[in-house]
């Protein structure tokens, strides 16, 4: 064996030596060569027995786990891919580009597409739009646009389907909404205001007759002897009634 060298204490890479092990025995030609071996505690908390000159050289520096996280660092690219951001992004991708998709016609049939950034790195969409909160998806702001910053938001079911490109909207006093956001502001059946747009009656002339409109633009109502129902009731008996008007 060569001149002695005490390790003992000494770090190497993630190994710290402990004590002197027993020795390596390699048989040679003619002699039995003696290599003085170290035991050695990674930083994993594993023990290791290893050569000395393996040590001082450099070419040992952990238990074998330096090894084994170098190679997982290397395959894993972020470590959300059973995230359900991931899910979403992948989603994305399939109906914009994949033919087969059953709604393909929706989305990459008519000109659909995913930013070249963020087709082609889920690390860069995430870093935009972040983790999905829970009970929403990823909606396009504008319907005739693709997925891009500035153009996608987390939305509720309730949220997109008023943002439909097939979603009928109406104007009223420089403002635009569905006819579900209509019936919400003025507290009214979506189906009663629904009725009298199916028989025809300009949205203008419903619009004039909601009681809030007619108050603001103080529009004297007709009497009808319902003054005591609730609006919402009170609309529902007007949209059943033939030629009755609401108030």
């Amino acid at each position: 064996m060569r001149s002695f060298k005490n390790l003992k204490g000494l770090r190497f890479g993630r190994l710290v030596v402990q004590a002197e092990g027993a020795p390596y025995l390699h048989q040679e030609e003619k002699y039995v060569q003696k290599y003085r071996r170290w035991i050695c505690r990674c930083d994993c908390g594993a023990e290791a027995l290893v050569r000395a000159t393996a040590l001082t050289k450099g070419h040992s520096k952990s238990c074998g786990c330096l090894q084994r996280d170098t190679v997982r660092k290397q395959v894993t690219k972020h470590g959300l891919k059973s995230s359900p951001t991931y899910r979403v992004w992948c989603s994305m991708k399939e109906r914009c580009y994949n033919p087969n998709f059953f709604n393909f016609a929706k989305w990459g049939g008519r000109g659909i597409t995913v930013c070249d950034e963020w087709r082609n790195s889920f690390e860069a969409f995430y870093a935009h739009v972040g983790e999905r909160p829970p009970g929403k998806s990823i909606d396009r702001i504008n319907n005739d646009l693709g997925y891009e910053p500035g153009n996608v938001r987390w939305a509720t079911a309730s949220e997109q389907a008023q943002n439909k490109s097939n979603t009928g909207r109406f104007t009223f006093n420089g403002e635009t909404k569905t006819i579900t956001q209509w019936a919400s502001k003025w507290q009214v059946s979506r189906g009663a205001l629904a009725a009298r747009l199916k028989r025809g009656v300009p949205f203008d002339q419903v619009a004039a007759r909601m009681p809030s409109t007619a108050a603001a633009l103080k529009i004297k109502r007709p009497q009808t002897g319902y003054q005591h129902l609730r609006v919402p009731a009170l609309c529902w008996i007007l949209a059943v009634v033939d030629g009755a008007q609401f108030v």
